[in-house]
């Protein structure tokens, strides 16, 4: 039997390269800082709902890995196999026609307040949104951890 918990909070948050501050000439960290601030008042997950991208046919069947800098989360419940120590929220494959989303990550972020976020962008490569008109948009959630009832 499945129970509802009709007291969760869900918010939603569309992030667009576009609208960023680039941290540096490498095009793979955007800061976003004209956010309403985001108030987190009980553990909730961040998870990635959606994301598209417009890349240039050169770097077309790359994959793109997408972290998230700067939110305080329970690092006891997070794995991160590059040795880079900042979690990946996404991991897609944009091959031209469709795109692949590549593993299912969440975050399970702590009680915080948080006025900005930092995306870091990179390819397969390791090289970011360099090419004039790329960019990438994406869709996060944040949604309460329900209690056992």
């Amino acid at each position: 039997m499945a129970y509802l918990h009709n007291n969760l909070d869900y918010k939603k948050i569309i992030l667009n390269t576009d609208d960023a501050n680039v941290v540096n000439t490498d095009k793979t960290e955007f800061i976003f800082n004209d956010l309403k601030n985001i108030t987190i008042k009980k553990p909730s997950y961040l998870k990635f709902d959606s994301i598209s991208a417009n890349i240039t046919t050169l770097k077309i069947d790359n994959i793109y890995t997408v972290k998230v800098d700067g939110l305080n989360y329970n690092k006891s419940c997070y794995y991160n196999s590059d040795k880079n120590g900042i979690p990946t929220i996404a991991s897609q494959c944009f091959n031209g026609k469709s795109s692949t989303h590549l593993g299912n990550f969440g975050l399970e972020l702590v009680e915080q307040d948080i006025p900005n976020i930092k995306l870091i962008i990179k390819d397969t490569n390791g090289i970011g949104l360099v090419e004039s008109g790329e960019r990438l948009s994406i869709s996060l959630m944040i949604e309460d951890i329900p209690t056992p009832m």
